[in-house]
């Protein structure tokens, strides 16, 4: 198959290529590398080393596409394909993918003329009702299918032009993402909508989020913290999420699966983030785990945090995908039956969240242990009123008001549940957090998962598709355990 051009913030940074053998290998350019005001494609692919092969670029690139094989489908289908591995795709949606980056086709130029296609209600109804009906689901008839969101679930990107929705086509990019919430899972859209306020009410940093009404279709727009505006045009900034920036494929995007820890993301932020910004990105983070395990956002994994990186420059991106599951489930089962994506002190399960786990989180995530105490304490103390708050804003976008005061009652007693076990005496009061100072190079010594043997050109992926995940396996070929329950051939 022909190789990629890859561009970096409209850069021509490298090329991507496949070998026989199926081995992905990333190549920058002389030039581009030499730059030190270039951007890297990752943290995994320093600008140092001019080639990376095998697993690392391969991983990487999967993680830009759906997790969702059915999705994956669809999209090879719109193009009249059959393959479904992300080098394959890239050839055809690789012009508007998360952070700044650009796959074209070798030779192929890179700015491509567009306009921008106006929705209306009625259009954005009728994409939101086909999503409820298939997450997997790809218009057929639209240029909508030229661009690629990871996850699991329903999403569609569209951009905001004064007070019009509209499509991007060419290379023009999106500016929102729009998510129709899980259809297993009533009203999940709002809860996420309610967390993600609450997050901002509680002093964290997130991009705006706005539940919108289209035809009486509620959908949640998330304003896209990887796109600015600049002189009248959209700018691309790139970004990578943690398991790409740790080299990590999506199938082991939960800590419990050999995904990243807190303790592996604090030493990856101690390592890589800017002076200037290091402390500050450390304690938000922490402040950040501090949230998830108060609200019960117990998907916090690793792909659902991100780094963005301008040259040199890298620093945490805005909190997103953010949602309680307190507000989806029974408050009280959540409590003696939820379990985080990444352990908290050493534990998953949320009903071990007490002054021990705190201080040992503390340790992981590099802070201030009874600064960091304070802060969960008030955090606790705070949650329910935040969520309160959040769900009057749900109200008035036009949530049912018996939805709206079912949720009412759950937020109520998650927040009274967090607030009897931790709650602080004087909501608000917690001064702010410490980072503790130790060097990063041992940090990560301890946090990474043993290195593995280096890769060479011949290394092949596994490549099963997995059943459970709805993805396929990026460990190496003849991984231990493989094949294994849950594994079938590849299609």
């Amino acid at each position: 198959m022909m190789a990629l051009d890859v561009y970096i913030e409209g850069h021509h940074a490298g090329q991507m290529t496949r070998s026989a053998s199926d081995t992905v290998v990333f190549t920058y350019l002389a030039a581009y590398a030499a730059s030190g005001e270039r951007t890297p494609l990752s943290l995994s692919m320093p600008k140092r080393t001019a080639e990376h092969a095998g697993v690392v670029p391969q991983r990487w690139i999967e993680n830009l596409l759906p997790e969702n094989e059915d999705a994956r489908v669809a999209i090879a289908s719109k193009f009249d394909v059959r393959a479904t591995d992300a080098y394959s795709l890239l050839h055809h949606i690789g012009l508007d993918v998360a952070g700044a980056v650009q796959f074209v086709p070798e030779g192929q130029p890179i700015e491509r003329p567009g306009e921008l296609i106006p929705w209306s209600d009625k259009h954005i109804a009728a994409e939101i009702d086909r999503l409820h009906a298939n997450p997997a689901d790809v218009d057929l008839d639209s240029e909508i299918g030229r661009w690629s969101l990871a996850g699991q679930h329903g999403k569609f990107a569209l951009s905001r032009v004064g007070e019009r929705w509209v499509e991007p086509t060419g290379t023009q990019p999106s500016t929102h993402i729009f998510k129709v919430g899980m259809n297993h899972r009533e009203h999940s859209d709002v809860a996420e909508f309610v967390t993600m306020r609450a997050a901002k009410i509680m002093g964290l940093s997130v991009p705006g989020v706005d539940l919108l009404n289209f035809d009486g279709r509620l959908v949640v727009a998330v304003e896209r913290y990887d796109r600015t505006t600049s002189e009248d045009a959209v700018v691309r900034l790139h970004q990578e999420d943690f398991c790409q920036a740790l080299g990590i494929g999506s199938a082991q995007k939960y800590e419990s699966d050999g995904g990243p820890s807190m303790r592996a993301v604090e030493a990856l932020l101690r390592a890589n983030v800017s002076p200037a910004q290091r402390e500050r990105s450390i304690a938000e983070f922490a402040r950040l785990q501090a949230f998830n395990m108060v609200v019960a956002n117990t998907d916090a994994h690793g792909k659902n945090g991100s780094l963005l990186m301008r040259g040199p420059q890298v620093r945490l991106a805005p909190a997103y995908d953010l949602i309680s599951a307190a507000l989806v489930w029974s408050p009280k089962s959540v409590w003696f039956k939820g379990k985080m994506a990444m352990k908290f002190g050493g534990d998953y399960r949320l009903r071990r969240l007490d002054a021990r786990t705190t201080a040992k989180a503390a340790d992981d995530l590099g802070v201030d242990p009874e600064g960091y105490s304070a802060a969960v304490s008030d955090f606790a103390s705070r949650v329910g009123p935040a969520l309160d708050e959040a769900l009057g804003a749900a109200a008035v976008a036009g949530v049912d008001p018996a939805v709206v005061e079912s949720l009412r009652s759950r937020a109520q007693e998650w927040g009274e549940r967090v607030d009897g076990v931790c709650g602080a005496a004087q909501p608000g009061a917690a001064a702010e957090l410490a980072v503790v100072r130790r060097r990063a190079s041992a940090r990560l010594a301890t946090a990474m998962p043993p290195a593995r043997k280096p890769e060479t050109k011949t290394e092949r992926v596994c490549n099963a598709y997995i059943a459970r995940t709805r993805s396929r396996c990026v460990l190496p070929e003849g991984h231990p355990g493989s094949p294994s329950k849950g594994h079938r051939s590849g299609r």
